[in-house]
């Protein structure tokens, strides 16, 4: 069996309480990562302190979402402390 640490599960929405723990129990063949072929690309046009300190300010935006094909094989058990 295989176990995965991640911290981005949100913590509002399984979490129970501060003081317990949970875990996301599930047949991981059943979840779908996807990722988008495009990369968003910006570059600061404003002066700001950029153009005294000799930088250029950029921003890549890369979109990726997930899914479980199946929520049946997937299950939370909370209030473990």
């Amino acid at each position: 069996m295989s176990v995965f640490v991640s911290t981005q599960i949100p913590i509002d929405q399984a979490r129970p309480g501060s003081s317990e723990w949970y875990f996301v129990l599930g047949n991981f063949a059943h979840y779908l990562i996807g990722e988008s072929d495009e990369i968003k690309f910006s570059i600061s046009t404003e002066a700001d302190t950029a153009f005294a300190a000799d930088q250029v300010w950029l921003k890549l935006v890369n979109y990726v979402g997930c899914l479980a094909k199946q929520p049946a094989a997937f299950a939370v058990i909370k209030g473990i402390s």
